[in-house]
């Protein structure tokens, strides 16, 4: 069944937006970037998918990272504080049909707890593979690749 409410995309930055490990490393600074300056590292490397979602479908496309501020630098917050900030976020868009797209099972499987009705979709990675059978969780779907999540959000 169609979802009447309007959709979102809710995209994690480190290793689903694109490989943060090699782009910090490349780094000579830790300045902060902004949400959207993310958004145009996703419209650069992400074409399809932007162009698909938010140019052709005005699908909104927002950033959410477990990390303190959006930042280059590697300070995570725990797993508390973590399930906290991503049920304040996702409560934003409580009257949105929200797509929520991470490489970690544990933030997916947290975003199902707080609404059932968040379509979780897991970017697979090998560390991902290997974690899988740690966590009690399936995602609604699986991909290996950001543009296949084009297909689940138009049929839904």
């Amino acid at each position: 069944m169609k979802s009447r409410k309007k959709p979102v995309v809710i995209l994690d930055i480190d290793q689903t937006l694109f490989d943060t490990k090699l782009f910090k490393e490349r780094l000579y600074d830790t300045t902060t970037l902004s949400e959207s300056e993310y958004i145009e590292l996703l419209y650069l490397t992400e074409k399809k998918l932007f162009q698909e979602l938010v140019m052709k479908r005005e699908i909104p496309i927002n950033i959410f990272s477990v990390q303190e501020e959006l930042r280059t630098t590697n300070h995570k917050l725990n797993d508390t504080e973590a399930a906290k900030r991503l049920k304040d976020y996702l409560e934003d868009y409580k009257d949105y049909q929200i797509y929520l797209v991470d490489d970690q099972l544990s933030l997916l499987k947290e975003a199902k707890n707080f609404s059932k009705d968040i379509i979780t979709i897991l970017l697979q990675t090998n560390t991902e593979k290997e974690r899988k059978s740690k966590t009690n969780f399936e995602a609604d779907n699986v991909i290996r690749k950001l543009e296949e999540m084009i297909q689940i959000i138009v049929s839904n």
